[in-house]
């Protein structure tokens, strides 16, 4: 399937639907998804416009009229393009104001930004800064465009983002079972980075550089105990494998239950102070 081809599509005259001009809008399953049932939604608005723009240059519409004929404007026929565009005009100005934020964050100029408005440096400076200083943080409908609508999608307990596709929602395997987006699982730096989930994934790779230079899959050797494991001196010379750094900067360990690799558990990994490990050399 390419994804390469002209959007939206068009087909003209004998060819289109009421013989005069279909316009086609192809979504990948990925943004399908990300749309939901808002997708036929906005559709639907769009065209309210576009067949607002031919209520108000030809004065008629054939649309509900006779085969053949044209039904005269109303106040009930206004009534639909005001209800609809209502809906559309907040979401787009939402979308808008989503896409300067993010522009900026991913570093883009204010020359670029005045470009894409079509308008001199100063408006688009100000325009942004309406965005960014906004009292309160993002509008509702920035929020929209971001987050989705309220019925679509689970909050992050972590970030209050919804999920998405590319970062789902997931439980960390621990007492506290919160409910977070997989990514703060695997964001150095992340106050959740090194988190076990329900779903089985780790959030590591052999070689992933952790706290004290030491990285995922090192044999380490136990030079020391303290905390939780101060009275745990028979793992004093034991040698374990690094699988995680947890959010206080220390550094999971396993292999030091004498289980099979396959048998062990959450509760079999244990946690070491930096200055408790050192490489092994065996």
């Amino acid at each position: 399937m390419s994804t390469q081809t002209p959007n939206p599509s068009y087909r003209a005259g004998a060819d289109a639907i009421r013989g005069g001009l279909d316009i086609t809008i192809s979504l990948t399953p990925r943004e399908a998804a990300a749309l939901g049932p808002e997708a036929g939604l906005l559709a639907d608005w769009v065209d309210t416009a576009l067949w607002a723009l031919t209520l108000l240059r030809n004065g008629d519409t054939e649309r509900n009229a006779t085969q053949g004929t044209v039904r005269t404007e109303t106040p009930d026929t206004f009534y639909t393009v005001i209800n609809d565009l209502d809906h559309l005009l907040p979401r787009l100005q939402g979308v808008r104001d989503a896409a300067i934020r993010r522009h900026q964050e991913l570093g883009g100029s204010l020359k670029d930004l005045a470009l894409a408005m079509s308008a001199p440096k100063s408006t688009a400076q100000s325009r942004r800064n309406v965005v960014l200083n906004r009292e309160g943080g993002p509008s509702r409908w920035e929020n929209w465009a971001t987050n989705g609508g309220p019925q679509d999608r689970e909050h992050c307990k972590a970030c209050g983002h919804r999920s998405k596709l590319s970062d789902p929602i997931v439980t960390t395997a621990d007492d506290d079972a919160f409910r977070i987006h997989r990514s703060h699982v695997t964001t150095p730096g992340d106050g959740f980075f090194g988190t076990p989930t329900d779903d089985g994934i780790t959030p590591y790779t052999t070689g992933t550089r952790v706290n004290g230079g030491f990285v995922i899959g090192q044999r380490l050797r136990i030079t020391g105990v303290s905390g939780p494991l101060a009275a745990r001196t028979d793992l004093i010379g034991k040698v374990g494998e690094v699988t995680a750094e947890a959010r206080d900067g220390s550094i999971n360990m396993r292999g030091l239950s004498g289980k099979a690799r396959s048998e062990e558990v959450f509760a079999d990994i244990l946690g070491f102070l930096v200055t408790e490990l050192e490489p092994a050399r065996d």
